[in-house]
């Protein structure tokens, strides 16, 4: 049983940790630096955050515009995917349901601190917890 299982479109993938799904979203990441990682988030998530209506934020600069610009508007994390790092970057695909993102219930990265009841049940989906998780990462 794999800790991490991704649900993109009709393909699932699975890996034993959070490196190896940093490497898939990020091919080559160890070869790059944090404004390389950025500019790459940026370009992957534009489309998306265009045709759902997104805005696309590093918390610590402001919103981007069109053609990797900063802008000095108001941020609305509610309708925001947040490239800060690749952990806001994912938690944000997470939250509007652009991928799913399960944990294998004894092996949890992003919900470690939720608590959560089980039962049978072998993995938590984070999308359930990804606005809660990011608040806490980033604030409200």
């Amino acid at each position: 049983m794999k800790n991490l299982i991704l649900i993109s479109e009709e393909n699932h993938y699975e890996f034993n940790n959070l490196d190896e799904l940093k490497s898939f979203i990020v091919p080559n990441i160890s070869k790059m630096d944090k404004e390389e990682i950025e500019k790459y988030l940026y370009e992957k998530i534009f489309g998306f955050s265009m045709i759902n209506n997104l805005q696309i934020v590093e918390t610590h600069k402001g919103v981007y515009e069109g053609n990797y610009k900063i802008g000095d508007e108001k941020i609305h994390l509610d309708r925001a995917i947040i490239i800060d790092n690749l952990d806001t970057y994912i938690l944000s695909l997470c939250k509007f349901n652009a991928i799913y993102l399960l944990e294998e219930k004894d092996n949890r990265f992003y919900t470690k601190n939720i608590e959560v009841n089980f039962e049978d049940e072998n993995y938590i989906a984070v999308n359930a917890f990804a606005k809660e998780i990011l608040n806490e990462l980033v604030g409200d």
